[in-house]
């Protein structure tokens, strides 16, 4: 069997403090408004808030390992902000990464998950 190319896919498990739940909706609008603009590489950036607690997850989807690592670099500043508003819960990671990206995802305490078998189509 040939070489699988897949896209590199994160899950990142956010627990809102509920003091700052204002502040952290409005951040989230920030940086999905600016992950849409400017990062092509970006394939999906979506949020999901829980109607019962403050559990957020993020699930993204970049082309490969290269577009995480720049969507990294440019939201760095912002992450430091995003964790004062909620605490990272789990980061779990999908796919082949490069040795850059599997040390600096190891840094946040990332799972990382090789594919396996399967596929993906677009919808």
């Amino acid at each position: 069997m040939g070489k699988i190319d897949v896209a590199v896919k994160m899950i990142v498990k956010l627990n809102v403090k509920q003091e700052r739940l204002a502040d952290f909706k409005s951040l989230a609008s920030e940086l999905g408004n600016s992950v849409e603009v400017s990062e092509p590489s970006t394939l999906g950036y979506e949020w999901f808030m829980s109607t019962s607690d403050n559990t957020c997850y993020v699930v993204e989807t970049y082309t490969d390992s290269n577009a995480l690592l720049s969507h990294l670099d440019k939201v760095g500043i912002k992450l430091t902000a995003l964790f004062e508003l909620a605490a990272l819960g789990e980061l779990l990671v999908f796919g082949a990464l490069s040795e850059q990206a599997a040390k600096v995802l190891a840094g946040l305490g990332a799972q990382v998950f090789p594919l396996f078998t399967g596929f993906s189509r677009s919808a």
